[in-house]
């Protein structure tokens, strides 16, 4: 017998907000994923239920919880409104595992160079911070063949 996967609390919600989208079903996303779509269609259910416990109570936590989950709903809405208009797949990397953004982490490395860490971004005006950014999507990178970012995303839009 095969061993079950655990899932992460937070891959359960995106999964579950993902159904949430018009026209889109559980079996779909579960596909997408790769996981049994009656296992999405149970976190689902039991989301709702949730959801409606929560409802019910007034000024509990739980109602904390619902605002949140409904953020949160409406940020991966925009995250898939985002992959659908440009085309470009949206990778939501799994918390405290820095090795899946490699990009990110490689990015804070290069911006240190400007901002030391602990620094107050505050102290610097928007002029400083648009010059590293212009810097930063202007310099060529091994990955991209080296072009630039701003090169490659131009390249991505037309």
């Amino acid at each position: 017998m095969s061993k079950s996967r655990k899932f992460s609390p937070e891959f359960k919600r995106e999964a579950i907000a993902l159904t949430r989208q018009p026209g889109v079903s559980c079996r779909q996303i579960a596909l997408e994923v790769g996981i049994n779509p009656n296992l999405l269609s149970r976190w689902r259910r039991e989301a709702d239920e949730e959801t409606d416990k929560a409802f019910k109570g007034s000024g509990s936590p739980r109602d904390e919880e619902v605002a949140r989950l409904k953020r949160e709903l409406a940020r991966v809405k925009k995250e898939r409104d985002f992959s659908t208009a440009t085309k470009i797949d949206v990778y939501f990397c799994n918390p405290k595992s820095p090795w899946q953004r490699g990009t990110n982490e490689n990015t804070n490395c290069l911006l240190r160079q400007y901002f030391p860490k602990g620094s107050c971004l505050s102290n610097y005006s928007q002029n400083d911070l648009n010059r590293v950014a212009e810097k930063l999507n202007n310099r060529p990178r091994k990955m991209l063949a080296f072009r630039s970012p701003a090169d490659r995303l131009t390249d991505v839009l037309s």
